[in-house]
């Protein structure tokens, strides 16, 4: 799930906007961020199954013990992102975010580009948990909205089953004021 959390981190820092033909060039705006993430894995959901489950769990507690556990705000903030001013500054272009994004032993490259859309090549090397490559592609709608969907397959863990894994991420901006949100301490960015 750390791979899943990074990715999620450092997409976040790909909302892009247009520029001259043939080239993609990040200029993430600071601020909040809502993301909405899928991970299939052979087919099944487990960001959903992972979801139910919390929620049940939740359900089965006492209020004061969801309140002790900080559990009351789980979910509710779980897919918001807070970039400062410095951080979206920080990121230049696409092999900068790609550079970042390159963590937990999976080696993201494009492999093509045009003024909205990154096509991506990763290969994880099993010390993140996945062994296996993927590919796909990072587009940008306009400069408050992106999408991006992987797919590929290989292992999990050393020695692990066989999958196949479609992860997609679609990322919406949603203010300048980050409100209680607050940046990520240790975001790859």
């Amino acid at each position: 799930m750390k791979f899943i959390a990074t990715i999620v981190s450092a997409s976040v820092l790909s909302s892009a906007a247009f520029v001259s033909a043939e080239t993609f060039k990040v200029h993430p705006r600071a601020g909040l961020w809502q993301s909405d993430t899928t991970l299939l894995i052979d087919g099944v959901d487990v960001l959903a199954e992972v979801a139910a489950m919390q929620q049940q769990m939740m359900a089965n507690l006492p209020e004061s013990a969801r309140e002790a556990a900080g559990m009351n705000d789980m979910g509710a903030s779980e897919d918001l992102t807070c970039i400062t001013k410095e951080e979206a500054e920080a990121v230049h272009n696409v092999d900068d975010w790609l550079d970042q994004l390159s963590q937990d032993g999976c080696q993201f490259n494009k492999t093509g580009e045009t003024a909205n859309t990154v096509t991506l090549k990763a290969s994880c090397d099993g010390s993140g948990g996945f062994t296996g490559e993927y590919t796909g592609k990072l587009v940008s709608k306009d400069d408050k909205s992106w999408t991006m969907k992987m797919e590929g397959s290989g292992s999990m863990g050393p020695g692990g089953p066989s999958v196949s894994q479609e992860f997609s991420v679609s990322s919406t901006w949603l203010s300048a004021d980050c409100g209680n949100v607050s940046p990520e301490e240790d975001a790859p960015y």
